[in-house]
């Protein structure tokens, strides 16, 4: 059995090159199926959907947020405050906006570092 080769003549080294037709015939079917349903794709499809009755929110208060920074400074909203007044500042506020929580803000390792005196803040509030 003679095998083909670049060259046409039996003996020579074998043909490396992929036939590609079948791969152009996928692609060409492919592209037929996508040039058909593109069209559809954009016009989309009608769904009646039921309509919504959530009540919306009617004043949305915004949180008490307790800012920690590395130097130790603690702020209460935008203002620094003092490590001193900061329960009774916090608990004025809480009382003044009616909302029972608050954000602690602070990096990761800081949190760490003063997750119990946080529980004794958080005591001191109840």
């Amino acid at each position: 059995m003679a095998m083909l080769t670049k060259s046409g003549i039996s003996g020579s080294a074998p043909i490396s090159e992929i036939n590609v037709t079948p791969m152009v015939d996928v692609m060409l079917v492919l592209l037929i199926i996508f040039m058909i349903t593109a069209p559809m794709l954009t016009t989309g499809l009608k769904v009646n959907l039921p309509q919504s009755k959530a009540a919306q929110i009617l004043n949305p208060k915004e949180p008490v947020v307790i800012t920690i920074m590395k130097n130790n400074v603690i702020s209460l909203g935008d203002h620094p405050i003092a490590r001193d007044d900061l329960i009774s500042a916090v608990k004025a506020k809480l009382q003044a906006i009616r909302v029972k929580s608050f954000i602690f803000a602070a990096t990761s390792r800081l949190l760490m570092a003063i997750s119990s005196r946080l529980l004794i803040f958080w005591q001191a509030m109840a």
